[in-house]
């Protein structure tokens, strides 16, 4: 497995905070930017004119995530991961408007206990996959393989033709540090 030819990308609107989690927020917090979120234009911000499911979910689906990814051997320093694309994403370059910003990572540059992933959104996996071999979390290592293997015709079938891309979790904020202060 070699890590240094891939990296992470996380995609994010000019107008909203970079690189947090809305599930790191207070409740008073979270209400307060769910006001501004769901006013804004892209398909990114739809999910918060339905709010309160969305919200609902998202803490099931991250509760799900973070037991999972103990489960396999991760080691968490938060709870509340930042969300990431393996690669980089066509598709999430639109997410948030025209203006979609990002931030790139370079994969061999994190543990494989700070990491998770999952094939297509981890919110989409959570409720839809329920009774399918997608629905787990996969570490760094498996992930690597699963893209690297030719003989793997049936998970690249169905990874191109029903997913946009595959979502990373990093579990660990210490890689973010420099574009924090930015």
């Amino acid at each position: 497995m070699e890590s240094n030819n891939y990296v992470i990308t996380h995609y994010f609107s000019p107008h909203t905070a970079k690189l947090r989690n809305i599930m790191s927020y207070s409740e008073l917090e979270k209400a307060q930017i769910i006001s501004i979120l769901q006013n804004m234009q892209g398909i990114g911000f739809n999910r918060f004119k339905k709010h309160k499911f969305y919200m609902r979910i998202r803490m099931k689906t991250e509760q799900w995530l973070y037991e999972e990814f103990i489960l396999g051997g991760g080691k968490p320093s938060t709870s509340t991961p930042i969300y990431f694309v393996f690669g980089q994403s066509p598709h999430m370059s639109t997410w948030y408007g025209h203006d979609t910003l990002s931030v790139t990572l370079n994969l061999a540059e994190i543990a494989e206990d700070d990491i998770s992933f999952t094939i297509k959104d981890s919110l989409m996996t959570y409720i839809l996959e329920s009774n399918n071999a997608y629905r787990r979390v996969f570490n760094k290592r498996e992930i690597i393989n699963i893209v690297e293997c030719n003989d793997k015709k049936d998970f690249h079938d169905y990874y191109f033709i029903h997913n946009k891309y595959i979502e990373a979790q990093l579990w660990n904020y210490q890689y973010l540090a420099q574009y924090m202060e930015e």
